[in-house]
């Protein structure tokens, strides 16, 4: 389900930096594109077209995003700025979600920073 336009990836230092630029102030998002934001989380779980409104939504245990393009009559969101987004509590309970958790926790895992733990390794003596 890949929106055109999207086969460009980011180098996973650029995707850290985005991560890292939303987990401090959840409103940088209104200042990304849907490339942008396809490289952060990936694919959206799901896509919703209004014309000329798209929504992309990604959700997990801990929360649900909503992210809102206005993309014009071809649906491309690829270029398109994010004009709104909406974050909330996978629970029924109402409260908002800390946007720093819950977009931290909806990050793809490839721009993530993983670290591999030395003493995995082992030489085996014959």
């Amino acid at each position: 389900m890949r929106e055109q336009g999207l086969a460009l990836n980011y180098k996973p230092a650029m995707k850290r930096a985005l991560r890292s630029r939303l987990q401090e102030n959840s409103d940088a998002i209104l200042a990304l594109n849907g490339h942008d934001i396809a490289q952060i989380f990936d694919e959206p779980a799901l896509v919703r077209r209004d014309m000329p409104t798209t929504i992309w939504q990604y959700r997990n245990d801990e929360c649900v995003l909503d992210v809102y393009f206005t993309s014009g009559e071809s649906g491309d969101v690829s270029q398109a700025d994010v004009v709104h987004y909406e974050m909330r509590d996978r629970q029924a309970s109402g409260k908002k979600p800390k946007a720093s958790s819950c977009l931290g926790s909806l990050a793809s895992n490839d721009s993530v920073l993983s670290l591999i733990n030395v003493d995995a390794f082992y030489k085996v003596s014959e």
